[in-house]
């Protein structure tokens, strides 16, 4: 009974929905395009899983940081920033970068099993907020600057007002 959401776009769009269309899934595959981010939350409100199949070390990875916001279960690629925050097992699944088999286990997984999904999604949540919010990043970024310059007073706040 699972939908397959896909937002974005790209050159293999319309191969996709041909695909999609060979198959008959056009009932169970949506292609979006581009949304503005409102629209892509409004879209992406009931997802219970979310792939984040990047091919390339995203430096950072915001789709994963943003489903984990809204508590949904990511299944990403185990390379760059999503490696570093995804935790696997605990807030998603982590699979090789460029390799759809072991993203389609993942994925199936998750869907078979809606309590493991919404399990990892409540702790994506509890950790994104506690991890992933601009002043928790500041902090962290404050104590490296901190660290690197050699000051001797430990609060990071006091040395960013001294320059």
């Amino acid at each position: 009974d699972a939908r397959l959401l896909i937002l974005g776009g790209g050159p293999e769009r319309k191969e996709l929905e041909g695909r999609a269309a060979d198959l008959e899934l056009e009932d169970r595959v949506k292609f979006f395009g581009h949304l503005a981010p409102a629209e892509a939350e409004e879209v992406l409100a009931s997802a219970w899983v979310q792939a984040v199949p990047s091919r390339w070390r995203e430096p950072f990875g915001n789709v994963a940081a943003e489903a984990m916001m809204r508590g949904t279960a990511v299944v990403a690629s185990a390379s760059g920033g999503l490696a570093e925050f995804v935790q696997e097992g605990e807030t998603g699944l982590l699979v090789p970068p460029g390799e759809a088999a072991p993203l389609a286990r993942g994925l199936v997984r998750l869907l078979l099993d809606r309590g493991y999904a919404e399990r990892m999604g409540q702790h994506g949540r509890e950790f994104a907020r506690t991890n992933l919010r601009l002043d928790a990043y500041l902090d962290r970024l404050l104590k490296v600057y901190a660290a690197v310059s050699g000051a001797r007073d430990s609060d990071p706040m006091h040395q960013a007002r001294a320059y």
